[in-house]
């Protein structure tokens, strides 16, 4: 070797002996003095470490015990060995090649202080602008062959809160391999680690850094999250206590020319035993939370972002609600399953075929028994895309609700929800949401707090389809069993502007169910009853209603507190019934009523059977009059109705029946002036009958009534109890036949009343303070003819403005009359039989002291012997009478012209005979007074003379009344002779005892000629 290449050899030996002893000596103990002072200087980083170890041939260095200081002085990184191994060889290839870079122990602490300030802060870059960097890419690539950290930690404290947020990351364990910024170079890494709040982080996966690529697996295992949320949501109403979190998330990012690429496979969440408070009260509670099988895309470049999510299933399982302290609730599971989705910047769809939810179940804070349960709710094929959402399907599975209904008459359910707010109307959005089919099964309602429990059962609704756009109309069909009741519904709805129209079905066999609900006002008993009805129903947009109905009410029955039979019936059946609010109307048509039956019982007291039924009120506020309704009636008909009528208020009871009852009612209009017609038929008791007919304005029945009722053959013997109350004789014999006719017009009733009495016979006496104090026996006999026949008119008036108008009192008040006006003027009925002026038939006219009848007095013999044929019960008694002034003067007269005549007949002169028999009778001085008397002018005028001196001869004579009442009885003879030889039974006659009777035109003496029976 030449002396050349040995000191090139030297030369060389020493440069790399001198590299290697700054490399390896120099190096390692100049980098702890200067490294840490540089860049606290210049950088304000306090950086520091123990010593150094570099191998200047491998350019492998290390750095032991490595500690980074903040700015407050504090530790906030601590490595125990830092090693990097750096290929210097592969500058060559333009490659910085990092064989090696390994972090021992590392421990990191981030810190924000009280005043909230991050204690690496001053690490961070400044926000202050920098110059443009070429966009050149450069040539020079990095490769890192292989990177460890081992057993790290990571402390994170907060001091800024009210209580000091704490926690840490440890056995954190990572390793990446070929990390290259070659294109299409892929390296792998991989991440673990533990913490005080959670049990596993996990991550493993590849990376490639030209083109940026990121994929793997990153694993969260049982994360305790009470901390994380007191530390991020300690100013929230609501507190966390307890929750876990699991999260597998298989990922892949893309990052390059074409832009920005994430997408999901087969990731999910799970969040087990959730326990969320509000104000400090339970709000809600889950065993487990879940959204699994995610599969997602998310791509964003210059021209805009787009998400798409292939699959996704959501799972819940266990939870509970409460709400402001009222309610509580409990969901056993919700599912949604395969949701998917496209979202765009300009654009939106998503879909969720299936969305369950089981199990759920509300109830009042504090009570274990629900008012409100649902065993499934089912959602099937949800679209959502742009402004649309669209379902095929909802589905409510056995829905159950209780309610109580409060003595204010309000709901409890209404009070445990907050008081509704006005809604501010909001601008209309072009949103459309459609739900093809709303299917509800099985459902169940209770209310309960009223007189009954109400329940709606095996209930039933169908509804499609259900649209955001209210203009259209949604068809449905709901069916249910109410109370028992079988009801059906379907119609039509439109929410806006608001119409139904339908067809409602209702069968329920068991009326009396709602009998507690009359107590208020009825105190009888419904004891059966059913309905069947169908309607059809419009209800426009102001809510006015329309309905035509046809109805069945069967078998009703009501008893009275005793339980005895009141009122029922078999069918009240109705073919139509229109009814509408706007302008009200009613108009029934074809109303059939059969076998209706009807109980009356006046009692003792005179209260009635029906009267006690209803408790009296203290509202007597007259109604107000308003104009006719539009009210009508069209048709009505009875069949075979039936009536029971008792009277205990009579000294005798009194009791009957009515049957057989039919008849029809035409139409009754309240607002026409056509009148309705009335024709009713039926029986009484068991030869009875009865019709009622005739017509009247339903609206104005004070001035339009024209009715008639007809009795015929009616048993007399069973209304002793009414004769002996009123007229005080029970009636042992006799039928009655009654034909009434009733007209009112201008409030003003007129009545004639026929009545026709067969033999009808008196039986025994009755006492009662109300019965008539009339010759009951007198009058009957004067009604009743040869054949036992009673013919009675009866006319009767009424005004009804009289506040005193009683029906009743007028016809007893015009019975009263006639009876009196019989009884008391006889006669003038009598002669109205023979169509002579009965009033003269009073009395025989006689002339004064004459017992012989007048010729003129014959013809009323024939007239007494017709009536006695025409009223066999009666006879004639004539009372003998007299007038003592008239009778006595007339016997005076006879007396002295009996005696002046036997004087003439013995040859005595007229003027002698007086003049002897007035000096016998008076004094010689009376009849020279006289005498004078009638002397003028010296001349005595004999005529004058004699004839006062007769005068006061008659008035001489003394008249005995035994001889006037001879007189009477002589009259009376004469005139019974009289009647006698006219053809009048002796036994028909008979005298009475002498009277002092009346002067008929000043002259005639009356013989009183009454009827007796």
């Amino acid at each position: 070797m030449g002396p050349f290449y040995q000191r090139l050899s030297l030369w060389i030996g020493g440069i790399i002996a001198g590299y290697a002893l700054v490399g390896a000596l120099f190096l390692p103990l100049l980098l702890p003095v200067f490294l840490p002072s540089y860049l606290a200087k210049n950088h304000h980083i306090y950086f520091d470490f123990s010593h150094a170890r570099f191998n200047p041939f491998t350019f492998a260095l290390s750095l032991h015990d490595v500690r980074l200081d903040d700015q407050y002085g504090a530790t906030a990184l601590r490595i125990e060995t830092l090693f990097v191994d750096v290929n210097p060889t592969a500058l060559a290839t333009k490659t910085v090649v990092v064989e090696a870079l390994r972090i021992e122990n590392p421990r990191v602490f981030i810190t924000i202080t009280t005043q909230g300030r991050l204690n690496l802060a001053h690490l961070l870059p400044s926000s202050s602008p920098k110059e443009k960097t070429s966009s050149s890419s450069s040539s020079v690539h990095f490769l890192l062959k292989h990177f460890h950290l081992k057993e790290g930690s990571l402390t994170y404290t907060d001091a800024s809160k009210a209580e000091v947020f704490s926690t840490t990351l440890g056995g954190l364990n990572y390793t990446a391999q070929d990390l290259s910024t070659k294109r299409g170079a892929i390296g792998a890494q991989q991440f673990d680690g533990v913490g005080s709040l959670l049990d596993e982080l996990g991550w493993e996966g590849g990376v490639s850094l030209n083109p940026f690529k990121l994929y793997g697996n990153a694993r969260l295992e049982n994360a305790r999250l009470k901390a994380f949320w007191d530390y991020l949501l300690h100013d929230s109403l609501y507190t966390l206590t307890n929750a876990r979190a699991t999260l597998e998330l298989p990922y892949l990012v893309t990052w390059g020319e074409e832009g920005l690429h994430v997408s999901l496979d087969g990731a999910k969440l799970e969040l087990r035993d959730v326990a969320l408070l509000e104000r400090g009260q339970p709000f809600f509670n889950a065993s487990g939370l879940g959204i699994s099988n995610v599969r997602a895309n998310f791509d964003m470049n210059k021209e805009g972002w787009k998400g798409v999510l292939g699959q996704a299933d959501f799972d819940a399982s266990t939870l509970a609600f409460s709400y402001a302290n009222t309610l509580h609730a409990k969901l056993n599971a919700i599912a949604l399953r395969n949701m998917q989705g496209v979202f765009k910047s300009q654009h939106v769809f998503a879909t969720l075929p299936l969305a369950r939810m089981e199990g759920f179940w509300i109830a009042k804070t504090g009570e274990d028994t629900p008012f409100g349960t649902l065993k499934t709710l089912h959602v099937t094929d949800i679209t959502f895309q742009e402004e649309a959402l669209h379902v095929k399907n909802i589905g409510l599975d056995a829905p159950f609700v209780q309610a109580t209904l409060l003595e204010e008459g309000t709901l409890d359910l209404a009070h445990l929800l907050p008081p509704s707010k006005e809604e501010q109307e909001t601008p209309k959005s072009p949103f459309l949401a459609q739900v093809e089919t709303l299917q509800l099964k099985e459902g169940k309602a209770v209310l309960l707090g009223g007189p009954q429990t109400h329940r709606l059962e095996e209930l039933s609704l169908e509804a499609s389809p259900l649209l955001s756009d209210f203009s259209k109309p949604i068809a449905y069909t709901l069916k249910a069993l109410a109370d028992g009741a079988e009801v059906v519904n379907t119609g039509t709805l439109h929410v806006s502007p608001f119409n139904a129209q339908g067809m409602f079905t209702l069968s329920h066999p068991n009326l009396p169910y709602y009998a507690p609900y009359l107590k208020p006002f009825f105190r009888g008993a419904f004891t059966s009853g059913s309905l069947e009805l169908q309607s059809s129903y419009a209800v426009k947009e102001d809510f006015s209603l329309h309905t035509t109905s046809a109805f069945n009410l069967k078998n009703i029955a009501i008893s009275d507190r005793a339980n005895t039979p009141l009122v029922r019936w078999k069918n009240l059946g109705v073919k139509a019934l229109e009814f509408q609010t706007h302008p009200f109307a009613l108009h029934v048509k074809d109303v059939a009523l059969l076998e209706p039956y009807a109980s009356l019982h006046i009692r003792s007291d005179m209260s009635t059977n029906i009267g006690e039924l209803f408790p009296e009120t203290s509202d007597q506020t007259p109604a107000e009059k308003s104009a006719p309704a539009d009210v009508t009636l069209s048709r009505f008909g009875l069949e075979k109705g039936s009536m029971d009528f008792k009277d205990d208020s009579l000294p005798l009871p009194f009791a009957t029946q009515i049957h057989s009852l039919k008849g029809t009612l035409s139409t009754l209009n309240f607002t026409s002036t056509q009148p309705s017609k009335l024709a009713l038929t039926g029986a009484v008791d068991r030869y009875g009958y009865v019709q009622i007919d005739g017509e009247m304005l339903p609206f104005d029945l004070a001035n339009h009534i024209d009715i008639g009722v007809l009795f015929k053959n009616i048993d007399l013997t069973r209304l002793s109890p009414y004769s002996g109350k009123f007229v005080g004789y029970a009636i042992s014999d006799g039928r009655l036949d009654l034909d009434l006719g009733y007209k009112v017009r201008q409030k003003s009733l007129q009545g004639n009343n026929t009545i026709v009495l067969q033999t009808l016979t008196l039986g025994e006496r009755i006492e009662s303070p109300e019965a008539l104090n009339l010759p009951l026996n007198l009058a009957i006999a004067l009604l009743k003819d040869r054949n036992g026949r009673i013919d009675l008119n009866l006319p009767v008036h009424g005004d009804l403005n009289d506040p005193q108008f009683s029906y009743g009192a007028i016809i007893w008040r015009a019975l009263t009359n006639v009876l009196t006006n019989i009884v008391t003027s006889p006669f003038r009925l009598l002669g109205s039989l023979l169509g002579i002026d009965g009033e003269t038939l009073k009395a025989i006219d006689f002339d004064a002291g004459v017992t012989t009848l007048l010729p003129s007095e014959e013809e009323k013999m024939v007239h007494y012997r017709k009536i006695l044929e025409e009223r066999p019960q009666l006879r004639l008694n004539i009372t003998g009478t007299y007038h003592a002034a008239r009778d006595t003067a007339a016997l005076q007269h006879t007396a002295a012209m009996a005696r002046i005549e036997a004087e003439l007949k013995k040859g005595k002169a007229y003027e002698e005979i007086l003049s002897a028999w007035f000096h016998e009778t008076f004094s010689k001085e009376t009849y020279e007074a006289l005498q004078k008397t009638h002397t003028k002018e010296g001349k005595l005028d004999l005529a004058l003379f004699h004839e006062a001196l007769l005068a006061a001869l008659k008035k001489s004579i003394l008249v005995l009344e035994q001889e006037l009442h001879a007189l009477a009885n002589a009259r009376a003879q004469a005139l019974a002779e009289a009647l006698k030889k006219a053809g009048v039974a002796p036994e028909k006659l008979g005298i009475q005892a002498p009277e002092e009777g009346k002067v008929k035109s000043d002259r005639w003496i009356e013989t009183v000629v009454e009827v007796g029976a």
